[in-house]
């Protein structure tokens, strides 16, 4: 065992009511910043090396606990993830899914040229019927049925591009 390797405990003992209150400050529960301040000192003995190199202790310890409790809410993060999409209920994953459709199909329907873009969105979004599009954009009634029945051909074609599924 080195020099180095030697002195990390020492320096650990020094700072450690300092940084597990730093890291107490950062997740507010005593119980995850005893745990953390514990990984600190592991990780600490395991870069034990790099303790010669190190200019500014207290600022060098601050960096290597700022590390842990990133590291500490990426994994809760992971964590949170997954038990909510394993928590969901089928009904609850098929909104999720008809959410996530509906976010795609929006934002296609922003690549519509705006005749189309404005006829569709009266027409499915807003619940428009078809004469009254026509008196809104001034145009005949033929003319905004087909540009409904010409918007949602385009957007149902850049959805099958996009998508590349197969609706039953």
């Amino acid at each position: 065992m080195n020099q180095e390797c030697k002195a990390v405990f020492p320096i650990y003992l020094e700072f450690k009511g300092e940084i597990q209150n730093y890291i107490l400050k950062k997740v507010k529960s005593k119980e995850v910043a005893e745990d953390l301040t514990s990984q600190l000192a592991l990780k600490l003995y395991s870069m034990c090396e790099k303790l010669q190199d190190v200019r500014n202790l207290r600022a060098w310890l601050y960096r290597v606990a700022s590390n842990v409790v990133i590291d500490y809410f990426r994994e809760e993060q992971k964590k949170h993830s997954q038990s909510i999409v394993d928590d969901l209920s089928q009904d609850e994953e098929e909104d999720f899914v008809n959410i996530a459709v509906e976010n795609c199909v929006l934002k296609l329907l922003e690549q519509l040229p705006n005749k189309y873009r404005e006829a569709v969105r009266m027409s499915d979004l807003e619940g428009v019927n078809q004469k009254e599009i026509a008196e809104k954009l001034n145009i005949s009634y033929s003319a905004a049925k087909m540009r409904v029945q010409r918007g949602r051909e385009s957007l149902k074609s850049k959805f099958y591009e996009c998508c590349s599924c197969v609706i039953s």
